[in-house]
């Protein structure tokens, strides 16, 4: 035992050290596949009935390992955008945005338009084997739609409980994986928006 320190508590201190450890290697696994330009790229668009145009790309190395899955909802309120980050078949980083717009009352300028809110957030999951080990969250909103991506870059990542949301990417993630047809996001979607 240190002085004045615990066993728990030079436990928890080592536990972080490791904790840092593992999100420098996550960090770095992710620059190397968004700086990878030999990453073989396959674009499945898909056309519903739905109010979204779901788009889904998939990454992948010479040996045809999956890197990388994007997929994008957009519609006339917003769009949803989530990159799922995989390493020797396992998932280790999530990355999702969330844009929308939504009335909220009556203009005050009265020029005939309603008032408009555009929300946005930023939410980061990373992953060491099975378990979300940090989770991160920006958030911002505005009246004025052409500054929300500047407020949110500047906005601060705010810790979230590693549980809230991170299970339920993870499934999302080995659902995803598996699309490589536009009948398998057409499924997908129609899954997705019950």
């Amino acid at each position: 035992m240190m002085m004045g320190l615990s066993c728990a508590a030079v436990q928890a201190g080592e536990g972080a050290k490791n904790n840092e450890a593992q999100i420098k290697q996550i960090q770095k696994r992710y620059d190397a596949i968004e700086s990878d330009q030999s990453l073989k790229r396959q674009l499945i668009q898909a056309k519903t009935e739905l109010p979204y145009e779901p788009k889904l790309i998939r990454f992948t190395d010479a040996e045809g390992e999956l890197k990388k899955i994007q997929i994008e909802l957009q519609s006339d309120h917003g769009f949803t955008h989530e990159s799922y980050f995989f390493h020797q078949g396992r998932l280790f980083f999530i990355y999702a945005v969330d844009e929308y717009w939504q009335f909220v009352g009556a203009d005050k300028n009265k020029t005939g338009s309603p008032e408009t809110m555009d929300v946005g957030s930023q939410q980061r999951y990373y992953f060491e084997g099975d378990k979300c080990i940090r989770a991160l969250e920006k958030q911002a909103e505005t009246k004025q739609a052409d500054q929300l991506r500047a407020l949110l870059k500047k906005a601060e990542n705010k810790p979230l409980e590693v549980g809230l949301g991170a299970a339920e990417y993870q499934q999302k993630a080995i659902l995803v994986s598996k699309i490589k047809s536009v009948a398998d996001l057409e499924k997908f979607i129609e899954q997705y928006t019950k």
